[in-house]
């Protein structure tokens, strides 16, 4: 199975690691493969940097970045199935 998991984000800077924590923890509970998809919705902190470092260092973040606050779009995703969530840590 591969799962893709679309996440919009706006100024989520500080809960980011806590978020991938639990996310991929999950992930790997369901097993199979999956992406995580960050939506960076035209945070003014520094979510991109940190979503972009994040990327960086895991192939299965892909980053998504909106100029202004746009709210959710559904993308062309790689996965079979997919989940959307909503960041609230």
């Amino acid at each position: 199975m591969q799962l893709s998991i679309v996440v919009p984000m706006y100024d989520e800077a500080r809960g980011l690691d806590e978020f991938f924590a639990r996310t991929e923890e999950a992930s790997r509970e369901v097993g199979g493969d999956y992406e995580i998809v960050c939506v960076n919705d035209g945070s003014r902190d520094d979510t991109l940097a940190r979503l972009l470092e994040r990327r960086r260092r895991d192939p299965r973040i892909k980053v998504v970045n909106f100029v202004a606050q746009l709210h959710f779009i559904t993308l062309g995703v790689l996965g079979e199935y997919l989940g959307r969530v909503f960041h609230e840590v």
